[in-house]
């Protein structure tokens, strides 16, 4: 049986870096955007739940229906965008830099 590890080794440093710790502005921008297109990712993922639910829980309704479809198609579009924006970015950064922002 593996002992479990003491509480004061872990340390949230470790996983998250504040804002003080940023060697140039171009680690902040790094981390500014992963921390934007995983919320965004949250965002969407939480809009295709809520489609999902308002699709199931129409019952027939047209006009539920229809909202529920507008808010499925809204989500994916939001999804097709932020799957550019990771691309573009990437293909910046690799333009200007020689390699790309989120290896």
């Amino acid at each position: 049986m593996h002992p479990l590890p003491r509480v004061d080794s872990f340390s949230i440093r470790d996983y998250f870096s504040p804002a003080g710790n940023f060697a140039n502005v171009g680690d902040l921008l790094t981390s500014i955007i992963s921390f934007a297109i995983a919320a965004a990712g949250l965002v969407f993922f939480a809009m295709f739940v809520w489609g999902g639910i308002r699709y199931s829980m129409a019952r027939g309704d047209d006009k539920a229906v229809m909202e529920a479809k507008r808010t499925l198609t809204n989500a994916i579009v939001g999804l097709l965008i932020i799957v550019a924006a990771f691309i573009i970015i990437n293909l910046v950064s690799f333009a200007t830099r020689g390699s790309a922002i989120f290896s």
